[in-house]
């Protein structure tokens, strides 16, 4: 989440936006489109039918795509939207050294193999691959997989978990009844071999985000905020805005690196802690690691600012503090 985060969109949408897209002009014929300056029908595929279903997908497409240009537009944040949404995320994260997280753990890719592998059973009726439903939930289940990127993790693959489920009961239904079983005698045992593989890095660990010392701390936050509800996080989880109920100084951003290493971008932060002046900061000391790690990286400009203008008044716990504006 990036500036005022009521403007801000998962990129990452953008990939199921696309599957959809193509499934749908799959499965209602339109075919021979391209873009050389507006998009056209260039050829007719499967008769009028495709034509006749272009307003329909373009009106689907402006009846959210009018609104939200309107919202930006009015509330001034289009710019904002472009940059985040598109151009930095193309241009700018990736050069950020750490953004990109894919050294993949070899148990890893074991895990997600053995996961993915009754799908292998397609070999048993190709005829599936012409079932629009089983197409669908197949071109779901790899946007998931690609979504992922730049930084694996299970948790991020969660959405994966669904369209499996899904790609594994079309799948089911259209075997032979002699295949079916064996079918679910590979779910079981490989879902049995996954747990075993990945349950044993996991388990005890807290809820993320949301785990016992996160709501000890969201209450903390809550009582010495203030009437006005304004504070600043730097080194915390921004989530923690949310469960205190309180809200960052506007201009504000993420604390990752790749956002605040864009030029200009911690100038436009310390825009925002000028003119909204909270009173308290709260500030994580940073851990033991590389500069540019979550949990590590500090903006420079940023600190700077913080150390100019607010006195440490207590700790709220060891590595953890408050300080109160100067002025």
């Amino acid at each position: 989440m990036v500036g005022e985060r009521k403007d801000q969109v998962k990129q990452t949408a953008g990939i199921y936006l696309l599957g959809f897209l193509a499934v749908f002009m799959w499965i209602r014929g339109i075919r021979g489109i391209c873009l050389p300056a507006t998009l056209r029908v260039a050829r007719r595929a499967g008769g009028l039918r495709g034509r006749r279903e272009i307003p329909a997908l373009a009106g689907g497409v402006l009846m959210v795509g009018i609104p939200l240009v309107f919202y930006l537009t009015v509330t001034g944040g289009f710019l904002h939207f472009f940059n985040w949404v598109l151009f930095y995320p193309l241009t700018e994260w990736s050069r950020f050294p750490g953004y990109v997280d894919f050294l993949v753990p070899k148990r890893y890719i074991l895990a997600v193999a053995l996961f993915l592998s009754p799908i292998a059973f397609i070999l048993f009726n190709f005829k599936i691959l012409k079932e629009k439903s089983f197409l669908l939930s197949l071109i779901f289940l790899v946007a998931s997989l690609i979504a992922v990127y730049p930084r694996f993790s299970f948790f991020h693959l969660q959405p994966a978990v669904a369209f499996t489920v899904i790609s594994f009961a079309v799948l089911f239904a259209s075997l032979p009844k002699k295949l079916r079983i064996f079918h679910l005698l590979l779910i079981a045992t490989t879902s049995f071999f996954v747990v075993k593989i990945i349950l044993p890095l996991n388990q005890g660990e807290p809820i993320r985000f949301y785990g016992e010392n996160d709501k000890r701390l969201a209450g903390d936050i809550s009582v010495f905020a203030g009437t006005d509800r304004k504070i600043f996080l730097l080194g915390l989880d921004s989530s923690l805005y949310v469960f205190s109920g309180t809200l960052p100084p506007k201009n504000w951003s993420d604390n990752f690196g790749w956002y605040l290493e864009i030029p200009g971008v911690q100038e436009w932060v310390l825009e925002g802690l000028e003119s909204g002046r909270p009173d308290k900061i709260l500030w994580r000391v940073p851990a033991t690691g590389l500069w540019f790690e979550p949990g590590v990286y500090q903006p420079e400009k940023i600190v700077n600012y913080l150390k100019t203008n607010y006195d440490k008044e207590k700790e709220l716990e060891p590595g953890l503090s408050i300080w109160t504006r100067k002025d």
